[in-house]
């Protein structure tokens, strides 16, 4: 990958990533969560302090999905937390991370039918047999940091946070993008890292989480190449 054209970040950007939780608006995640060009429905995600729920109707025969919402367990499900749809016809739900939560339980409503998350396989059932979606939050992985951070030796330590990823690699122009030869250290579960040695200069890279491609969330720099694909950046000094 080359022929890298500088990337700003935009006013929008710096309001998803470092605005508190409790203060900032939805709408401008949103707009980045467009940006990045998010195409596929997976299991929720840590964005920064938000959580990404994801919907997608999968069946191409069935009817036009016209609304998806989420309501939680610990708002006793009173709450409908309307997702928004994107240009790629991704329903997302950015939804900050609540405090002193460990368990998150919840189900979702798709044109007012009520089923578990069926991007999400962690799941749990009552004593009725209703199925609800889980997430898991282990309240000692931090939620907000930056990449990357320049360690007193010189190295380089990148960090990703992943409550369902069970393998996660680096790739990058340091490697030949290669999707292999850098594993991410998992730390405990949750959150991963990586220490390694680069030259100076500009970098450019990819996360891989199981099998897929994505943009480093903690670092705001990015930069596109001669084909339009975004790639995460920083330049070591």
């Amino acid at each position: 990958m080359k022929n890298y054209k500088s990337f700003v970040p935009t006013i929008l950007l710096l309001l998803c990533f470092l605005a508190p939780a409790n203060g900032i608006d939805m709408d401008p995640l949103i707009m980045n969560i467009r940006i990045l060009g998010l195409e596929e429905a997976g299991p929720p995600m840590v964005m920064g302090t938000k959580l990404i729920f994801t919907y997608k109707n999968e069946n191409k025969d069935a009817y036009w999905v016209k609304m998806v919402g989420a309501r939680f367990e610990h708002e006793d499900y009173r709450i409908l937390h309307t997702y928004y749809r994107n240009e790629q016809n991704i329903f997302i739900l950015p939804y900050p991370l609540p405090d002193n939560l460990v368990k998150l339980k919840y189900r979702i409503v798709v044109d007012g039918l009520w089923m578990s998350d069926p991007f999400n396989p962690e799941q749990e059932k009552d004593l009725l047999g209703t199925v609800f979606s889980v997430v898991n939050i282990d309240p000692s992985i931090p939620t907000t940091f930056k990449n990357p951070r320049i360690n007193p030796d010189g190295s380089v330590t990148l960090m990703y946070r992943s409550l369902s990823a069970t393998r996660v690699t680096l790739t990058g122009e340091f490697n030949n993008w290669d999707p292999f030869s850098h594993n991410l250290t998992q730390e405990k579960p949750g959150l991963f890292r990586i220490t390694l040695r680069l030259l100076p200069g500009p970098h450019y890279y990819l996360f891989v989480v199981d099998g897929n491609k994505t943009l480093d969330t903690f670092n705001l720099d990015s930069a596109i190449d001669y084909e339009d694909y975004r790639v995460s950046t920083f330049t070591l000094k």
